[in-house]
């Protein structure tokens, strides 16, 4: 029989604490709506780039002209639109706070 395996003596005896901060979904929401932010400047200048690329003479060099086009015009139509739609939950949040009851049960503010 082979021999049991102890662990050394020089190993830590601390627990790491694995209590990470509370979720807070109002900072969650900014976060996520700044990353959409990031990729709709990328996808307006990759739109701006190709916008300014010359048209290919040749039918095999149009058709891949316009499919990057195409694929770049709804990439940055995309992201423009959750921007938007961003805007819009972050203002729902805000106004959701403002009137949602505090932990007392009374209005936050003027309902």
């Amino acid at each position: 029989m082979s021999r049991h395996r102890y662990p050394p003596g020089r190993v830590s005896n601390d627990v790491p604490d694995h209590n990470p901060a509370p979720f807070d979904p109002g900072e969650a929401l900014q976060s996520l709506h700044g990353e959409i932010i990031d990729l709709e400047a990328i996808a307006n200048a990759a739109n701006e780039a190709i916008v300014a690329l010359p048209f290919p003479e040749d039918r095999e060099e149009r058709r891949v002209y316009d499919r990057a086009y195409a694929l770049v015009s709804k990439f940055a139509e995309d992201t423009n639109a959750l921007v938007r739609y961003g805007d819009e939950l972050i203002a729902a949040l805000a106004v959701y706070l403002e009137h949602r009851p505090a932990e007392g049960g009374a209005p936050v503010k003027g309902r």
